[in-house]
């Protein structure tokens, strides 16, 4: 069956769940980029549709929540678009979050969803239900260091309780996966398809999307990657301005609330292009009239085009102490007429919350990651990984959208 024949789906029939910030914002952007669909991403969810011309995504903010709250906040967000036809489930590719949990919520709504972890453009595959990186499984990878615990050996012992089935690559790449994730769903077992290439979610995809024609409302839980191949199998529609349109570049607040250790070098690089800075360690936090002095500090940097906020590596930083962070901005009068670049994905949700954002646009993707995204009044908003990008990404990023500050003649983000 050829791809045309496959595209049943309109945007009306897509939701998207998302348990952060930059997973949600991520895949918003691969499905506009693949299909020209506008996408919605709500940071709150209830009984709200969304417009049927726009691809409706939902942040949960639950991959570091209680197992009964993230279960609680995937039920709630199904009920955005109870109508949906396909249910994109984005996990993290590395497994991390209460994707078991978010797994159940889904089967308690009567969703067996089709498991698809891979995300070829990062080298990051699945075989023989494992996920690999550059080759290595994931449990013999450092990624986890971060981490409480160690990461899963494979996608089953993730779904700890959860009946599985491994769908081998042979079975994704000859014909005869319509009726494997046929024969798995109808019995409440979660298929788990190896993949090593896109067009092997490619090919995930057209089967789910030909299923919802024989079963009804179909689930998949999968990486940016599977949101991409979905929308390349869209039927666009025709879609309004989401957003105003502003004529001049506005000043830029940059929040970087990781302390990766890539990226020193990029606060470095974006400083000396003429950044003013502010950095903040944890201590700083609790003492009195800070919240008012950074206020100060970052209006009086604004009037020269450009801040970025820093969190000081050489501190010990909580998730507590970046929402802290984040909340003191909220009497911060440029906030919702300035651009952001927020770095983080726990930064990214907490900033926006206290700009009392609740809902943005995602355009495209600028670089792996690194996704540019608008709110109904105007302001561009850019949230990438704490991990990624070169030395020269946080400069590029903000150079982009305010050119004047280019100290470079071609952008690397």
């Amino acid at each position: 069956m050829t791809t045309e024949d496959s595209t049943a789906l309109g945007p009306q029939d897509i939701l998207v769940i998302a348990d952060d910030l930059a997973g949600a914002a991520e895949s918003a952007a691969a499905l506009t980029a693949a299909s020209g669909i506008p996408s919605e991403l709500r940071l709150e969810h209830g009984e709200t549709h969304g417009a049927q011309t726009t691809v409706l995504v939902i942040d949960t903010d639950s991959r570091y929540a209680t197992a009964s709250d993230a279960r609680a906040a995937v039920r709630a967000a199904v009920f955005a678009r109870p109508r949906a036809r396909l249910i994109i489930k984005k996990v993290d590719s590395l497994l991390r979050g209460r994707v078991a949990d978010e797994t159940a919520a889904l089967r308690d709504r009567g969703i067996t969803p089709i498991a698809s972890f891979a995300l070829p453009s990062m080298r990051r595959t699945v075989t023989g239900g494992v996920v690999h990186l550059d080759g290595v499984p994931l449990q013999r990878t450092d990624t986890w260091g971060a981490e409480k615990t160690p990461p899963p050996t494979s996608i089953p012992q993730l779904l700890d309780g959860i009946p599985t089935r491994v769908i081998s690559l042979t079975t994704v790449r000859n014909g005869s996966l319509d009726e494997h994730l046929l024969d798995a769903l109808t019995t409440g077992t979660v298929p788990v398809c190896d993949a090593e290439e896109q067009t092997d979610l490619d090919a995930v995809a057209d089967a789910a999307l030909r299923l919802t024609s024989r079963i009804g409302q179909v689930g998949i839980m999968g990486t940016g990657a599977i949101a991409r191949a979905v929308g390349r199998r869209l039927q666009p529609a025709e879609a309004k301005a989401t957003h105003t349109a502003r004529t001049q570049p506005p000043a830029v607040l940059a929040v970087v609330g990781t302390v990766a250790a890539t990226i020193s070098e990029q606060l470095r690089i974006l400083i000396d292009a003429g950044a003013s800075a502010i950095a903040i360690s944890p201590e700083q936090l609790a003492q009195p009239g800070f919240s008012a002095d950074l206020v100060s500090r970052i209006s009086d940097g604004l009037r020269g085009g450009v801040v970025v906020v820093y969190t000081d590596r050489t501190a010990q930083w909580h998730r507590d102490d970046v929402a802290v962070l984040a909340s003191s901005l909220r009497e911060l009068p440029e906030l919702g007429a300035v651009d952001l670049v927020l770095t983080g994905g726990e930064t990214a949700r907490r900033v926006l919350d206290a700009a009392r954002v609740t809902t943005m646009y995602p355009e495209r993707e600028l670089a792996d990651g690194v996704v540019l995204s608008r709110t109904a009044s105007g302001c561009s908003v850019v949230t990438r990984p704490g991990s990624f990008g070169t030395a020269n990404s946080l400069r590029d990023i903000v150079a982009y959208l305010r050119p004047t500050f280019r100290s470079s003649q071609d952008l690397h983000i």
